[in-house]
């Protein structure tokens, strides 16, 4: 497992399901969750790990203390009692029902990039890492993230329609209107897309955005989660 881990090369690449079995089988052995780091290793069969592989184990521990987590535990739980948020759930517990098709859109490539394993539900493990990434992701990881959301046919590239189409569903939903749709992508193309092809590539995407402080700051507003984080952490709106 931790062979694949370390060719991946990065925390990113990991795949969803060693993530699953690891969590599975850290709360079959200690289902009181009070693990130090060398125990939580130990329990995962995690040694001798690449410093990648190692890095991301420590920072997964380190997210949050037990207390934190318990306390993330209950609320989903109780928000989500079979373990499994569907889409439907999702839209319920942020108060996102009725939506237009574009703010429909939106939040399903949302709720698609959570649920890490593609299975249609988020389960407690793609909860967290979703609050870790919103509260704790380093930028390459938010960008990374983005990249997901905009590459919206998952070819590794984004063209100007998936563009234009999921900025529009942003706007439908968190109403940032500093600027059209239409001039949001001219402006992310010409800044960019540095062969002209029409295309964006994900190294190009990270790349450009982190050496232009005023697009690193329309993309972060832009893509403003703070309502939805608000909601995750608090329970759903009209509960607190």
């Amino acid at each position: 497992m931790f062979d694949a881990m370390g060719a991946a090369g990065s925390a990113d690449d990991i795949n969803a399901m060693e993530i699953h079995h690891w969590y599975t089988k850290f709360m079959k052995e200690c289902p009181s969750g009070q693990l130090c780091l060398h125990e939580f290793k130990h329990v995962l069969d995690l040694h001798g790990l690449t410093p990648e592989a190692n890095n991301y184990v420590e920072q997964v521990f380190h997210t949050f203390d037990m207390n934190k987590m318990h306390h993330y535990y209950s609320k989903f739980m109780r928000e989500c009692p079979s373990g499994l948020l569907s889409l439907h759930e999702f839209k319920r517990l942020l108060d996102l029902q009725g939506l237009d098709p574009q703010g429909d859109l939106y939040i399903k490539r949302v709720f698609d990039i959570f649920d890490l394993n593609q299975d249609g539900f988020i389960d407690f493990l793609e909860f967290i890492a979703a609050i870790n990434l919103v509260i704790r992701g380093k930028i390459d990881q938010k960008l990374k993230w983005y990249f997901k959301l905009y590459d919206a046919d998952g070819n590794g590239c984004i063209d100007k329609k998936e563009l234009l189409s999921i900025f529009r569903a942003i706007q439908a939903i968190n109403g940032y209107t500093n600027m059209s749709a239409e001039e949001f992508t001219n402006m992310i193309f010409q800044k960019i897309d540095v062969n002209n092809d029409g295309e964006l590539t994900l190294e190009e995407f990270i790349n450009g955005v982190e050496k232009d402080e005023d697009l690193m700051e329309l993309i972060t507003k832009s893509f403003d989660l703070s309502n939805v984080l608000k909601v995750i952490q608090n329970g759903r709106r009209n509960s607190v």
